[in-house]
């Protein structure tokens, strides 16, 4: 799995709010600093998938999310 992209500041609680569909009554986006986008390679064994890391300010993960495909 590699690091494909990190989304930060406001483009990042956007990110969340539009793509990832996290509702801001149940998800502190204003607590959200950077997504980190992983992706599998071709190579990688299994099958293919992103995944999503929601982190806040103090570097700590608030949310994994996996979807297959790229």
């Amino acid at each position: 799995m590699h690091l494909y992209d990190t989304i930060k500041d406001e483009n990042a609680r956007t990110f969340c709010e539009t793509t990832l569909k996290m509702e801001p009554a149940e998800f502190d986006l204003d607590a959200v600093n950077r997504v980190e986008v992983f992706g599998t390679d071709i190579d990688d064994p299994g099958s293919d998938y992103c995944e999503f890391r929601v982190i806040d300010c103090q570097g700590k993960v608030m949310a994994v999310r996996r979807e297959l495909g790229y």
